[in-house]
């Protein structure tokens, strides 16, 4: 699909195509102005793309009139990383002006995320959310840096897969919080992973009080 719109400036082109990882090289040896890679973004993206959750959406790549890229370097980072070809808006004949504009708006938390869910209490449900994440997926490393980055779709789709017993376990630790020497995150999610055989099965005692409770803002 190639939709062509007119500025009063020139023209751009904005076409979907799918980019595969010699491509994303190609297109980022026209990386002149862009900025640092933030290398835990290249990394969620990554993942994003190798679980198969990768989405088209309006957020694609851009070049300027002569060819240059504007936006997109972690995106196409990340194809490579991946090794994987993935669909992508992709668009053309830009103006370099354009430049210092681009993603200046406020990148969305994963509360923000889940408030279309129409559930109270977006920071913990959140939180909870990425906790018990990292709990299935990495319980005997440190819950910190880039590798403990849980991406706002994937914390949605755990949510729509489980939300009885997210909600559940939001209420009770609220409650529990109360009498406990623990967070209200702290609570819910030893709730959430002590009343799931599934997630506890195969893995060695994880303190959640010291991965969770103690970590200042959560919950």
């Amino acid at each position: 699909m190639t939709i062509t719109r007119t500025e009063s400036e020139g023209h751009f082109v904005s076409r979907i195509v799918k980019v595969t990882p010699n491509m994303a090289e190609s297109f980022l040896s026209g990386n002149l102005v862009n900025r640092r890679l933030d290398m835990g973004q290249v990394r969620s993206l990554t993942e994003t793309i190798l679980r198969g959750e990768w989405k088209l959406t309006h957020q694609g790549i851009a070049f300027d009139v002569a060819g240059a890229l504007l936006d997109g370097q972690h995106r196409l980072r990340a194809i490579i990383e991946a090794n994987t070809a993935v669909e992508m808006l992709v668009f053309n004949g830009l103006s370099k002006d354009v430049f210092p504009v681009l993603d200046t708006g406020r990148r969305r938390s994963a509360a923000d995320t889940l408030s279309s869910t129409g559930e109270k209490y977006l920071h913990l449900l959140s939180s909870t959310i990425r906790h018990v994440t990292l709990f299935k997926t990495m319980p005997n490393n440190p819950w910190s840096g880039a590798s403990a980055h849980v991406s706002n779709d994937r914390i949605l789709s755990a949510y729509n897969k489980d939300k009885v017993r997210y909600g559940e376990a939001v209420a009770i630790g609220r409650e529990l919080s109360k009498y406990l020497f623990a967070s209200q995150t702290a609570a819910a999610v030893g709730y959430f992973v002590t009343t799931d055989v599934g997630a506890c099965s195969g893995y060695r005692r994880v303190d959640l009080g010291s991965q969770v409770g103690r970590k200042p803002g959560l919950g």
